[in-house]
């Protein structure tokens, strides 16, 4: 076990000497074992550094998701070096916002891709002839050092960031281990973007246990995703909501999907507690549907023992997390109470990046409390059930109502395959609410229906006023519907 004061690259260094003929990452036709991509990274490292990229500099990294990414972005820790993940989909002008904003010293870009006004580094010949002629570069052992500034999803405005040091995620793998055990043994297939906080957080922390990762291309369909698991002997994998629905309207013959995962994650956003039986009983019964947030890490864990009488639930909290639902005064509500979420602990980032507006921000530091800017409530046995963002409630006659509920209630209507909700101002000042769903490709549901329903299943304070069927609905990289972009 490497201790928290030391350089979080020394786990890597560590399974390579414990394991140095292992395979630890495939990508395509390509693969390194530990030993290999050990000493890719620690020579990737020197040669940032001596490109003059030094300790404590902010370094972007806007790559494909391929193995030269991860090598990167190890290898600016090993360094010392903070990184910034960058969508590498973003127009040039954009990324130079984000470079400017973050105050980044470099860039890490794809061929032909640097940014104008920035200094970028290629990967191309001249980045690999700098690598060859490197030597390993020694570690940074400074545990308050950032590990990697992680973007929250959904923000709107001035994007802002999670400090994460080297110590918070020492201290996030061992909660992760502590919630579904180690990854050590298992083979993670990585299909989502590498600059999405949660789906490479699994990906890293998965090589830096010892498990073998296999790279995927993150675009793909239900059927393709399923012969991929089968393809790499894949145990271990991790899914966005949208992606699961697309795994559940398979066709099923009564047996598991993915017979061989033991481990599948869930997280980026919610899934009803049908959608969490339905994914036990057609694709694995060993789901672990999470709960975290760009500061927080993994918060809390649904683990498949108690998916039976917690489904409607996130979970409870695993590790060193403490997690409270608190009053707008910050004091304990009582069980069942609906509150704000926030939780501490040693992997909770104290610090953000670039927001003049910490105090306020959805999810801000307070006396060393995270508040993750989500609603909930706890039960008796430490489960949380969430409730939705304090920012999206809709107040109605005095009245709040949660858009997740009038969503997850729409959600088990017969023909939906998505729903978003949001409230839309009236002339009266009592805000109404519109649905808008995505109707399922082969037996779509009617307006009529969906009225129908809400009406059997909600009170009158939460029945839209509005359904809209529509073809599409707006979405984060991660998944996430924007529920602000709705209306626009």
């Amino acid at each position: 076990m490497v201790p928290d004061h030391l350089n979080l690259m020394r786990r890597l260094d560590a399974q390579a000497q414990a394991h140095p003929d292992k395979v630890a990452l495939v990508d395509g036709e390509r693969s390194w074992t530990f030993a290999a991509l050990n000493t890719a990274v620690a020579k990737a490292a020197g040669a940032l550094r001596s490109v003059g990229v030094g300790i404590g500099d902010r370094l972007g990294v806007c790559l494909r998701d391929h193995a030269d990414h991860l090598v990167i972005r190890f290898a600016a820790a090993r360094a010392g070096i903070t990184v910034l993940p960058m969508d590498w989909r973003l127009p040039l002008a954009a990324r130079a916002e984000v470079a400017a904003q973050f105050r980044l010293a470099t860039v890490f870009t794809e061929v032909n891709a640097a940014i104008a006004g920035v200094h970028c580094l290629s990967l191309d010949d001249a980045w690999h002839s700098q690598v060859a002629g490197s030597h390993p570069a020694s570690f940074v052992d400074d545990p308050e050092l950032p590990f990697v500034l992680n973007l929250s999803s959904g923000t709107t405005g001035t994007p802002k960031a999670a400090i994460v040091t080297h110590r918070n995620y020492h201290a996030r793998i061992r909660n992760n281990v502590a919630a579904f055990g180690s990854a050590g043994d298992l083979r993670y297939l990585s299909a989502s973007p590498l600059y999405f906080s949660a789906g490479s957080h699994f990906c890293l922390t998965t090589l830096l246990q010892g498990g073998t990762v296999v790279l995927y291309p993150p675009l793909f369909g239900p059927e393709e995703y399923v012969d991929a698991v089968r393809d790499h002997d894949i145990t271990m994998a991790f899914l966005v909501p949208t992606a699961l629905r697309w795994l559940i309207a398979l066709p099923n013959d009564g047996r598991p999907l993915l017979p061989s995962l033991e481990v599948l994650l869930a997280a980026a956003a919610p899934l009803t507690a049908d959608e969490r039986r339905q994914i036990v009983a057609r694709v694995t019964p060993n789901l672990y549907d999470m709960f975290g947030s760009a500061g927080g890490g993994v918060i809390t864990t649904l683990c498949p023992p108690d998916i039976a009488h917690h489904a409607d639930t996130v979970g409870r909290a695993w590790g060193d997390v403490e997690l409270q639902v608190v009053d707008d005064a910050g004091e304990p509500l009582a069980t069942g109470a609906t509150g704000r979420v926030r939780l501490r602990g040693a992997g909770v980032a104290t610090a953000w990046f670039n927001t003049a507006d910490a105090a306020t921000s959805s999810e801000s530091v307070d006396h060393g409390w995270l508040h993750t800017g989500d609603l909930g409530s706890l039960d008796a046995a430490g489960y949380l059930t969430l409730k939705g963002r304090a920012d999206d409630v809709i107040v109605r006659g005095g009245v709040n109502v949660y858009p997740d509920v009038v969503e997850s209630a729409l959600r088990r209507c017969a023909g939906v395959a998505d729903v978003g909700v949001v409230g839309r101002a009236t002339g009266n000042g009592d805000p109404e609410i519109v649905a808008f769903v995505l109707p399922d490709a082969e037996q779509p549901a009617s307006g009529a229906a969906l009225h129908a329903h809400c009406r059997s299943v909600l009170p009158t304070w939460m029945q839209p006023a509005e359904i809209r069927l529509v073809d599409d609905l707006p979405r984060t990289t991660s998944g996430k519907i924007r529920r602000r972009d709705l209306l626009s």
